[in-house]
């Protein structure tokens, strides 16, 4: 299965390209996007090639794997509906850090809620509410969502 995702490949220049998503099993959720936040900070400069080629993306998140070196995938704050099993999430909302992509594979819980509200300039300050825990499941790895 394929999707298409947003490719920095230059400074001021991005494509769109085809990539190979990985096969949807037990515990994984296939997810539409529907919204997909642009920021205007890091996403901003890495878009105008300000950003040192060398720097990791993100080394907290799996799906932000690599350098800013150019050709490149970037975007970390996106809202999807599921469309994949089990049936009782099938249309829900949730919320995930990935890549500008208009689907992807991403970790699913048991059970998710409907995303009522969503305001997300930039990740830390919800990492900063839980401190405790290292990679927030409820945000990082979509295994829950806001309701």
């Amino acid at each position: 299965m394929q999707a298409r995702a947003v490719h920095f490949v230059a400074p001021r220049r991005v494509e769109l390209r085809e990539v190979e998503l990985p096969e949807v099993s037990d515990g994984l959720l296939l997810v539409a996007t529907e919204w997909s936040g642009i920021s205007s900070g890091t996403e901003l400069l890495a878009y105008r090639g300000e950003v040192d080629p060398d720097l990791p993306l993100d080394e907290t998140m799996g799906a932000l794997a690599g350098t800013f070196t150019h050709p490149f995938r970037y975007g970390y704050s996106a809202v999807a509906a599921s469309s994949s099993r089990p049936p009782s999430v099938r249309g829900q909302q949730v919320f995930a850090f990935h890549p500008h992509q208009d689907r992807f594979v991403a970790d699913g819980p048991p059970h998710v809620g409907k995303i009522t509200l969503l305001i997300v300039t930039e990740r830390h300050p919800i990492r900063a509410a839980y401190p405790a825990i290292p990679e927030p499941p409820a945000v990082s790895r979509c295994q829950a969502t806001l309701s």
